[in-house]
């Protein structure tokens, strides 16, 4: 239904590549080694059991606990250096979050059938043209698209990994920016969300 799927192999004759593409990886890897060694130091530091990741990311409330035990695994399996699976679990649950955010934000995510066209769900490159409208900050958008969803000039880990296309062992600083991009979801979210009233105080009899 949603037609063939995208990969990072070029065409035979193609134009030259846009200015900037090596340059926007190069960041992007830059940025994903420090990242990596962020998170190396968390794990040194505190140990985050499965427990503790799933208690923070459902405080405060931005999906069901079901929904949220696949990320908190996504998290566990990187810390313990099970990257594969990390990478397997982060990308499907980065797309349902964004897609219940832009939904709670009025933005359409589902396609109703008209006529002889069937209904569809909006799939992640449609989620992520939609970021600036739903109040993501730049460079996120560019960010995300790059990282996930460019079959072109990215490195488009979403349907090279999920679709079994990867020829090659994802890099473990790219799967750090993946976490990271799964996380920017959950702080748009929880700014989202409106303020826990303060407790009255008593009445003085």
């Amino acid at each position: 239904m949603n037609g063939p799927v995208v990969t990072t192999t070029p065409p035979a004759k193609t134009g030259p590549r846009p200015a900037g593409t090596d340059t926007r990886t190069l960041v992007l890897d830059l940025h994903g080694l420090h990242l990596e060694a962020q998170l190396d130091r968390i794990q040194e530091r505190f140990t985050p059991t499965f427990d503790n990741l799933l208690a923070l990311f459902v405080h405060p409330p931005v999906a069901q606990p079901e929904r949220m035990r696949g990320l908190a695994r996504a998290f566990q399996a990187y810390f313990e250096h099970d990257d594969d699976v990390a990478l397997e679990l982060a990308p499907i649950r980065i797309e349902g979050l964004l897609r219940r955010h832009l939904k709670a934000m009025d933005i359409p995510v589902v396609q109703h059938a008209q006529g002889d066209r069937p209904g569809q769900v909006s799939q992640l490159g449609a989620l992520i043209g939609d970021m600036e409208p739903a109040g993501f900050e730049a460079p996120w958008p560019a960010v995300f698209r790059h990282l996930l969803a460019d079959p072109n000039e990215g490195m488009n880990l979403r349907n090279e990994v999920l679709h079994d296309l990867a020829e090659r062992r994802t890099p473990r600083h790219r799967i750090a920016l993946v976490l990271q991009a799964a996380l920017v979801v959950l702080r748009a979210i929880t700014a989202h969300e409106p303020p826990e009233e303060e407790p009255k105080a008593d009445t003085p009899v």
